[in-house]
């Protein structure tokens, strides 16, 4: 028994594990890191534990540091960070800043050796910075990139279900013909799925405007709301402050 116990309290103490095939060995410093290590993950008890077990991430350890306020959670993540999995790390370095209280902490993805540091703001409860791998400005990249691509397919499909968009296309190059003035027709997003947002119309659908742009300034046409599946639109009703769905919409204008 005292080998045994001797073996289990030194220094290292090797982890193997079995994922999709691979083995990958942690090696774990209790001592010489400084770092109070909670290696019995299945006995830890914390809100972050929830949120790595809702996305499918197998929790490895938890390194604390800085008088345990700072910890490090290592893990075995389904995907790597990359475009076509950003938003799902957005989203889940929103939930554990959440589950965290909003203090600084990291992702330690173990089987790619990859760190995300997040730093917050604790009495504003929102995210400051993302380092991947000591570079702030990789996230914010991925992002851009996720977004952009998205946005294109997101002003493809509502040209594609509201023609009445190409309608009033025609009805500006007319109205710029006859007057000389130059005016064209502008779509942009003025908002964007939020997660964690209560409301669904904000959670679950991107803004965007459609109306005309004067050289000195921009006219609304409508506010379109499209689902971030691509699989319902809405249209929202400035005069009246509500949702109305396109048959709605187009029954209005019917009747206008």
């Amino acid at each position: 028994m005292k080998r045994w116990a001797l073996i289990l309290s030194g220094i290292f103490l090797l982890i193997i594990l079995g994922h999709f095939g691979t083995r990958i060995f942690v090696a774990v410093d209790s001592k010489s890191s400084g770092a109070t290590v909670i290696g019995d993950i299945k006995a830890w008890d914390h809100p972050v534990k929830k949120v790595f077990m809702e996305n499918r991430i197998s929790m490895i350890k938890v390194d604390l540091t800085n008088d345990k306020t700072y910890p490090a959670f290592y893990g075995l993540f389904p995907e790597g960070l990359r475009r076509e999995t950003v938003q799902f790390y957005y989203a889940l370095i929103q939930r554990v800043a959440t589950a965290n209280a909003y203090w600084d902490y990291k992702l330690v993805d173990v089987k790619r050796n990859r760190s995300i540091e997040v730093e917050c703001e604790r009495t504003t409860r929102i995210i400051k910075r993302i380092t991947v791998d000591g570079d702030d400005r990789v996230f914010d990249k991925l992002l851009q990139a996720k977004r952009d691509k998205d946005l294109n397919k997101v002003f493809d499909y509502l040209i594609r279900k509201v023609p009445e968009i190409n309608d009033f296309k025609e009805f500006i190059a007319d109205y710029a013909q006859k007057t000389g003035e130059k005016v064209e027709l502008i779509y942009r997003m003025d908002d964007e799925p939020d997660p964690g947002h209560s409301d669904p119309y904000r959670r679950d659908y991107y803004h965007i405007f459609v109306g005309e742009d004067h050289e000195t300034n921009t006219v609304q046409w409508n506010t379109f709301l499209v689902h971030k599946e691509l699989n319902a639109i809405f249209v929202y009703d400035n005069v009246n402050k509500r949702y109305s769905t396109l048959k709605q919409w187009r029954e209005t204008r019917q009747t206008q």
